[in-house]
């Protein structure tokens, strides 16, 4: 099957825009997917491709649905993001998901999408796992509430974080103090860390991208989900 738009209900704001993309069997797990900054784009909808090849349901909502100038800049978009509007967006594709009668859920992010993806994991119930790839701004509170870093004793999904030893956001302090805290909240989770590889090395359309890398990468993330969903 093609990709499909579709519109979700997302409570007064009215309706999100959500790419998914069908495998072939019935019943299926389905996967949420957190895009990165760009939105919505060609590296988002291969993502898509690849988990509906790998046999799993694929759900990409657009999460800034609620901004009216879509010709701003990636990161000026990002910055009119909330943590309370980004619940409410999850909490709606996820239910939608659950009302489509697939067996098993999980999130993934890239970028700031990974950062949301550790949200969804803290907030999102039946949740079967959760993948985090190079989500940044772990530290940071966007609008009211917890960062990323101070959920973790929420997040009761299998988690699986994967960055770059050159990024800076995360940087690899981030992603170790993340793995401290996970451990003191006795959270089942696991960490990929490659050498010599900056911020979204899986990128195809980004200058920092490593083909062997972004494929091994890639194929963990898979295998994740297959063991958990």
């Amino acid at each position: 099957m093609m990709p499909e738009w579709t519109h979700i209900e997302v409570g007064a704001r009215g309706q999100m825009p959500t790419l998914g993309h069908l495998p072939d069997s019935l019943g299926a797990p389905a996967v949420i997917v957190c895009m990165h900054a760009p939105g919505i784009d060609e590296f988002i909808e291969e993502i898509l491709r690849r988990l509906a090849g790998a046999g799993f349901a694929a759900y990409a909502p657009d999460l800034y649905h609620r901004q009216e100038d879509s010709s701003a800049d990636p990161m000026t978009r990002l910055s009119l993001l909330t943590d309370a509007e980004l619940q409410a967006d999850l909490s709606g594709v996820h239910e939608y998901v659950l009302r489509q009668g697939h067996v098993g859920v999980g999130i993934i992010g890239f970028c700031m999408g990974g950062r949301i993806a550790l949200i969804g994991a803290s907030v999102l119930a039946p949740l079967a796992a959760a993948v985090s790839f190079y989500g940044g701004f772990v530290r940071d509170s966007w609008g009211l509430g917890a960062p990323p870093i101070e959920r973790v004793d929420s997040i009761d999904c299998p988690l699986l974080m994967i960055g770059g030893s050159l990024d800076t956001n995360p940087s690899p302090q981030d992603i170790e103090d993340l793995s401290n805290a996970l451990d003191d909240a006795d959270k089942v989770y696991e960490v990929e860390m490659y050498e010599g590889v900056g911020h979204a090395f899986l990128n195809f359309s980004r200058p920092g991208y490593q083909e062997d890398t972004a494929m091994r990468a890639w194929q963990s993330c898979e295998r994740f989900l297959k063991q958990h969903l």
